[in-house]
């Protein structure tokens, strides 16, 4: 059966299907292809230390496609998998495996549109079939037995026409500690595709901090959850927000006890307060224990408030309105999308006269999500507050995040004895922090097998804090506000110094006031935190922590290299505010490169190549600036850092645009395009028409001056634009070449890549792998080389770039094997 009648039939039978049967099917199709992500044996292709995570984003997407539930974060799980592999080595099959996910969970994404859905249930059914072409049949007939009621015991379960690839991959996922996800798929397949709801609950009730961390943690929870009863956490947070002198810390107090006398100005809050409030309970209520941190409003503290936030929070801004302009509730609305995502938030006005302040809800709601809006006098109105009190209470114990959130039965006995270490600060027994053998001594002792994967768990629930990367410290966390409150005193101190720099020896002066809470032998560890947490950069003179965000606001007069008046390659615009620690965490990565000038929104750098760049904030844009050969590398680079950066953000990224007039007279008024429309053009093999020069601009060529791929795009891979790469992979190559063909082949090959052309044409990385696969052709016979190539080709880092760039080379010469594979070569990218 060819590939053109499968796809004509899947097309067909698809319009015949129901919403939750089309999504159903995608997902079979992508469980029929998961195996060959795993065929080599091994998961080579991802960095060492991120395997697990992307390995459960796509565990994850199928879990909750299946499900139809969670769609959102599952399709941007399977983006985030699916633009590793196309960034990777990753075999043709394993490619085209982790497409078929990624197009199941757009299936139960779209299943609102029943053409999207069809549509994505189609991509999936193809790429299940390009990994394993044998499986067109049972795709087929997958749809007959869906179409006919879903008969489970007729799906084909037969695990032989997998060859080698299913031992393959079952050794793949144990080699990493992931056999739990080899068993659970085993079972599927044993159970004809049948789930076990209940099983598929526990999975996506996991939480995100622990998810986050990876398959392998993922299964020890799940493990222990199914050894032993679960027992629910009953634990939250509310953190409250807003400038100073606002009412936080008096809403906080009041909070917790109504009958609290009011705060004064010198109650005022220098970095967070925290408070611990246990709600009344009604009959058959669960008590519930929630930790109020109530956070300082000075501005210069803001850098820090992202690494004690987290979706798992109720956030509270106190609004005044009498001192601030309206867009400071605008700038707290930010702040908490960025880094609570879509927490439930409360709008508090605390009226102090009759003059309460015009705020414009609907039109919040209609940007940020439901907001609730209180209006009060936390003083005068005792009745409301207590209103606001019970409804705070509710709506954490009915809220999923935590009315669902288990934790085996060992690790809640375990973080039970650990936090009896911490008591009421008052007692002299009371510990903020400990050793780690302490708490494997507790692990021990409530037989966990796993202490170090219990440990990080903890620590990813924020319930005990241990960093690995600090782990010569030896220090345990047990009180994360220890943490908070030391490295609010640094910046606070700093700032008040005027200064943007401290020495460690300067911490003695800093904790003079609370030597017995910050003794000198934790100094340094506070010191290696705020890097950990990228608030500050470590030059060697006199162990001394620069901390960008306390730098000066204007820029210097001069920038080393150039004017500023230059045209930026691209920059990342945005309709919001962008974070305010984002430029300071860039300086902070990149601070061995700085080349004399840097201020708090900018900085310019210059690498060991001798190319400079230039990487400054302004007007809700980040710009960047690059010069110097091969300066496109560099680019890549600097790229990598700021894409990483936003999408540690749970708000909306920036879009991420480039001058597509950079070729042209610097005078010309730069004209921006999106990555994702360039790529669109460039896949497409279409030129954008610019009005404004009259000139149509060759997408393909710009794309791979400045590598726009799958993995280079803000906004993660783009469904339309991956899917005719990935469709035609080798099917458009052919399978065979003459002894003849090859050789000719090889030739145009190797005199492209001596050529002055091929410098104008890729990138030095792109270069260096054609170069490689080339020789490596080479020493086989024409037959064993030809099949090399072919196998490889779609394993670079970028499939369609890398392609066209073959396409660009052949059309450069004429007669013979080029003007033949012309056509195939161009088939990759149209």
């Amino acid at each position: 059966m060819n590939i053109d009648y499968f796809e004509k039939k899947v097309k067909e039978k698809l319009q015949e299907l129901n919403k939750t049967d089309t999504v159903f099917f995608a997902w079979l199709c992508a469980v029929r292809a998961l195996p060959y992500v795993g065929s080599k044996g091994n998961f080579n292709f991802w960095q060492n230390s991120k395997r697990t995570q992307h390995l459960h984003s796509i565990f994850w997407a199928l879990d909750c496609s299946r499900a139809v539930s969670n769609v959102s974060s599952a399709a941007s799980a399977a983006s985030a998998a699916f633009t590793n592999f196309s960034s990777a080595s990753a075999s043709s099959a394993a490619y085209n495996a982790a497409y078929a996910v990624y197009n199941a969970a757009y299936a139960a994404y779209s299943a609102y549109n029943v053409y999207n859905a069809a549509y994505n249930a189609a991509n999936a059914a193809n790429a299940a079939c390009v990994a394993n072409a044998s499986l067109r049949e049972i795709i087929l007939q997958d749809l007959e037995i869906i179409q006919n009621g879903r008969n489970y015991a007729d799906f084909n379960n037969d695990l032989s026409l997998y060859g080698n690839v299913w031992n393959n991959f079952q050794k793949a996922l144990r080699d990493i500690g992931c056999g739990y996800w080899g068993d659970l798929y085993k079972n599927i397949f044993e159970n004809h595709f049948e789930i076990d709801k209940k099983a598929l609950e526990r999975r996506l009730s996991v939480p995100e901090e622990i998810r986050d961390k990876g398959a392998n943690f993922v299964a020890d929870y799940l493990i222990a959850l199914e050894q032993r009863d679960a027992k629910r956490l009953n634990e939250a947070r509310i953190i409250i927000l807003g400038e100073k002198g606002a009412g936080k810390t008096c809403l906080a107090r009041r909070l917790v006890d109504p009958n609290k006398p009011m705060t004064k100005d010198k109650d005022s809050t220098a970095g967070v307060d925290t408070l611990l409030w246990t709600p009344e309970t009604k009959t058959g209520e669960d008590t519930v224990k929630i930790h109020i941190w109530d956070f300082a409003g000075h501005v210069i503290t803001h850098a820090a408030h992202r690494f004690f936030m987290s979706e798992r929070c109720v956030y509270i801004i106190v609004y005044d309105g009498r001192s601030e302009e309206r867009n400071r509730l605008e700038y707290w609305l930010d702040h908490v999308k960025n880094y609570g995502g879509g927490s439930q938030t409360f709008i508090f006005v605390n009226k102090r006269d009759a003059h309460a302040p015009d705020i414009h809800i609907n039109t919040l709601r209609e940007r940020y999500g439901d907001i609730v809006l209180k209006e009060f006098s936390i003083e005068e109105d005792i009745s409301e507050l207590n209103g606001f009190r019970r409804e705070l209470a509710d709506a954490i114990r009915k809220n999923p995040l935590w009315s669902n959130l288990m934790l085996p039965a060992s690790y809640f006995d375990v973080k039970e004895e650990v936090e009896s270490l911490f008591v009421n600060k008052k007692e002299k027994k009371a510990a903020e922090f400990t050793k780690k053998e302490i708490f494997e001594k507790i692990a021990d002792k409530h037989k966990i097998e796993n202490a170090e994967n219990l440990l990080d768990s903890l620590h990813a629930l924020g319930i005990c804090l241990w960093y690995k990367n600090l782990a010569h410290y030896k220090t345990l966390v047990l009180n994360p506000e220890w943490i908070s409150h030391g490295v609010y005193a640094v910046i606070n101190w700093v700032n008040d110094k005027k200064e943007h720099a401290v020495k460690l020896a300067d911490f003695a002066d800093i904790f003079a006031k609370e030597s017995d809470r910050y003794p000198k032998e934790k100094h340094r560890f506070i010191f290696e935190l705020m890097i950990h947490y990228e608030l500050a950069y470590k030059v060697e003179r006199q162990d001394t922590l620069v901390i960008p965000h306390l730098m000066p606001e204007d820029r210097p007069k001069t920038l080393a290299g150039f004017s500023g008046e230059e045209t930026p390659v691209c920059r990342y615009a945005s309709e919001r505010p962008l974070p305010p620690d984002t430029i300071s965490r860039f300086i902070v990565r990149h601070n061995e490169e700085i080349h004399e000038s840097v201020w708090r929104h900018g900085v310019v750098l210059k690498n060991s190549a001798g190319q400079t760049a230039l990487v400054r904030e302004k007007d809700r844009e980040i710009c960047v600036y690059v010069s110097g050969g091969a300066w496109n590398d560099y680019l890549d680079k600097i790229r990598e850092t700021l894409n990483d950066i936003f999408h540690s953000y749970k708000s909306k990224h920036p879009s991420l645009e480039y001058n597509i007039r950079m070729y042209e007279n610097r005078e010309i008024e730069p004209k921006w395009l999106d990555d994702g429309t360039l790529y669109g053009y460039a896949i497409n093999k279409k030129d954008y028409y610019d009005p404004g020069t009259n000139k149509n601009i060759k997408a393909v060529t710009f794309v791979h001056n400045v590598n726009i791929n799958n993995g280079t795009m803000i906004g993660g891979s783009q469904v339309g634009y991956v899917e005719k790469p990935i469709q035609s992979n080798n099917i458009s190559l052919p399978k065979t070449l003459s002894p003849q063909d090859f050789k000719d082949f090889i030739a145009a090959m190797e005199k492209f890549l001596a050529s002055d052309e091929a410098r104008d044409e890729l990138r030095g990385k792109d270069a260096d792998k054609l170069r490689t696969l080339v020789e490596e052709a080479k020493k086989e016979e024409p037959e064993k080389g030809w099949e090399r190539f072919r196998s490889h080709l779609v394993t670079f880092a970028s499939v369609a770039n890398i392609s066209t760039a073959v396409e660009l080379f052949l059309s450069k010469y004429s007669g013979g094997i080029a003007d033949n594979l012309l056509k195939m070569f161009a088939s990759l990218t149209s």
